[in-house]
């Protein structure tokens, strides 16, 4: 397993047709020292998603960075993805493990359930990821999660714990205080104006709040 990998940002891919732009950001972002990484796309065809992830998974392995894709673990398979990260509702995560190697990394959202985290833990997830926390334009619907949630979680279990939904420069402390291993980011990263600074101020936030 490689759970002590998921630390710090965690950059999650916008849903785009246009694969260009995600490997130009993502390419900025290992340069300036981002090494995880999730695929999340919802709209595309499966022929699309195919040759989106296979694109992604080549930039990020060939800089020793981490790929995880969202729901899919067909297309994980596909591309040779690092592990996958799973909904309530999709695969079940033993049959993800069955699937996928003992190597793999796999995620499992929790919402703000820790019930569901500790099934998770049970079923040999490698990390759980709770949130939404703050209103997010990826999922603006997504139930809202209280930031207590990763203490009770953590005062239970030793596990990674991503926080997630909404998070961006100004709020992104209160979740790293709280007890978050990582943070997942998607428009504050690939929708920032100047990308470098962005990546610049998360890191440092995450410093100084892990030292």
């Amino acid at each position: 397993m490689k759970s002590h990998l998921i630390s710090g940002l965690y950059a999650i891919t916008p849903q785009t047709e246009n694969t260009d732009f995600l490997v130009e950001k993502i390419e900025i972002l290992l340069s300036l020292g981002v090494n995880l990484f999730q695929y999340r796309n919802k709209i595309s065809s499966f022929d699309k998603k195919k040759e989106q992830v296979g694109l992604i998974s080549k930039v990020i392995r060939s800089k020793g960075g981490i790929f995880i894709v969202n729901d899919s673990i067909e297309l994980a398979k596909q591309c040779n993805a690092d592990g996958v990260h799973l909904g309530r509702y999709d695969a079940e995560l033993k049959y993800a493990r069955e699937s996928l190697s003992k190597f793999a990394i796999i995620g499992a959202s929790c919402y703000n359930q820790i019930d569901l985290a500790l099934e998770a833990y049970q079923n040999r997830a490698d990390y759980v990821a709770f949130g939404s926390f703050f209103n997010s334009t990826t999922k603006p619907s997504a139930s809202k999660a209280n930031l207590r949630v990763i203490k009770l979680f953590k005062d239970q279990v030793n596990m990674p714990v991503v926080g997630i939904g909404g998070i961006n420069i100004e709020n992104a402390e209160s979740v790293i205080r709280a007890g978050a291993d990582s943070i997942a980011i998607s428009g504050g990263l690939f929708n920032s104006p100047n990308l470098e600074k962005a990546v610049i101020t998360f890191i440092k936030l995450i410093r100084k709040n892990k030292s």
